[in-house]
């Protein structure tokens, strides 16, 4: 481009001179005139002054460009008569930023008074380009004052998930510096679940175009604390309006999840003993018998009560009792795996959920449950040897396929137990025996 202009430059020198008049070089911005002819590198047009200036002149000035930006909008344009120099291409309809002036067919007069009107027009340019940085200096600062003033974390990602600006509440969130802070890959302070399910989401919204709701997720904090955020997403776009980014507001709501953590518990457990409660038997027997009916498996439902423990209320109170059946809770747990559920049923009722294993085996599970139900119970100054057990068993398929066949009669062998005292009584398909046809 340096050499064209350079060129553009001598040609016109030489049509100047050839003509036998003078040709000043000016820098900066011609106000007044009309682009009357354009090539890539150059454009022609004619000038016009003030009306007591260079009136009726014949001014044509040759603008080589210095650089592709050279657009601007503002600078008003006339044509005063139709003698136009015609190069490639129709007018373009646009001015220039920054381009050298070549003044063709003036006297040194009139060169000296069109370098004076250039002159003004680029100090005016100064002044405006002066104007509006200070005003975008104003705006950035009004906005920086904003997010370093707000509580909740504000962060903006690249494409690659790198952090690239955040606010100071985002370090006081995560707990680490800025240094450290800026550049790092979001899996760096989540989990691996956690980073998968965030990747999902920014993912979707950047092929669909469409963000999604605020969404909660869990941050791990610099000194290994986790905590809960509630994050709202929007696009970062460049000029060409395509997505380089996200940014977002991240609201900490960890005392929010605590609460709707504890509500949960308390919707499923029993208060007393931490068992799952009698709501949440019915879940998880329904989660286990579809597990095992989806892989051809069996599970068992062991119904339990406590023999003999209104005695121990009416004799040494509730308080007692209460003990009595938190020790019992902790018995309970302690013979069975992590796949299995203990929950407490109501009163003095338990009820115990086996899922399928190799060696699963109802009856062997039952006399264990009551060797350990019936070993002195500790209470204080106390000792408790009273307690016993009668339990009832029901399987899946065997007895029933359905939730509330096997809770019905997993009661009735647990009472046929009682009656008879014989501690563990099978369904069986209704025949009440001691052992299961498929028992290993």
């Amino acid at each position: 481009m340096a050499q064209t202009t350079k060129t553009s430059q001598t040609s016109a020198c030489e049509t100047a001179v050839g003509n036998g008049t003078a040709a000043a070089l000016v820098q900066g911005r011609i106000h007044m005139g009309k682009i009357t002819a354009l090539s890539k590198k150059a454009v022609v047009f004619d000038y016009m002054g003030a009306a007591s200036s260079l009136e009726g002149l014949d001014a044509r000035i040759d603008l080589l460009l210095h650089d592709s930006d050279t657009y601007i909008d503002d600078i008003a344009c006339r044509i005063i008569e139709d003698r136009v120099i015609k190069k490639e291409g129709p007018p373009d309809g646009r001015c220039l930023r920054r381009c050298s002036a070549r003044f063709i067919q003036l006297n040194a007069d009139q060169q000296r008074r069109l370098a004076h009107h250039a002159t003004w027009s680029s100090n005016r340019e100064v002044t405006r380009r002066e104007h509006l940085r200070q005003e975008i200096e104003k705006s950035e600062e009004k906005y920086k004052t904003i997010l370093e003033n707000i509580e909740e974390g504000y962060f903006e990602v690249d494409l690659a998930g790198h952090i690239t600006f955040f606010n100071s509440s985002m370090l006081k969130m995560i707990g680490y510096t800025g240094g450290e802070l800026l550049g790092m890959g979001y899996r760096s302070f989540m989990s691996s679940k956690t980073a998968t399910r965030v990747f999902r989401s920014y993912n979707r919204a950047f092929r669909t175009g469409q963000l999604p709701t605020p969404f909660d997720w869990e941050l791990v904090r610099k000194n290994g604390e986790r905590l809960y955020v509630e994050t709202s997403l929007s696009f970062i776009r460049d000029a060409n309006n395509k997505i380089v980014g996200f940014r977002g507001i991240a609201r900490d709501v960890s005392p929010r999840k605590k609460i709707e953590k504890e509500l949960l518990y308390l919707a499923s457990h029993d208060h007393l003993t931490g068992l799952y409660n009698r709501g949440a038997l019915f879940e998880k027997l329904r989660e286990t018998i579809a597990y095992a009916k989806r892989f051809r498996q069996r599970c068992a439902l062991l119904f339990l009560d406590l023999d003999n423990f209104k005695t121990v209320n009416d004799t040494w109170g509730h308080e007692t009792g209460d003990r009595v059946l938190k020790e019992a809770a902790f018995r309970l747990t302690g013979l069975l795996r992590e796949t299995d559920y203990v929950c407490r049923h109501g009163g003095d009722e338990f009820t115990i959920i086996l899922s399928n294993s190799k060696n699963m085996n109802p009856p062997k599970v039952a006399q264990k449950v009551i060797d350990a139900i019936s070993r002195p119970f500790d209470v204080g100054e106390n000792k408790i040897a009273a307690i016993t057990t009668s339990i009832g068993i029901s399987v899946y398929p065997d007895d029933s396929d359905t939730m509330e066949d096997l809770v019905k009669y997993a009661d009735k062998a647990m009472y046929r137990a009682k009656d008879r005292k014989d501690r563990y009584i099978c369904y069986n398909r209704g025949k009440f025996t001691k052992k299961l046809p498929l028992e290993i």
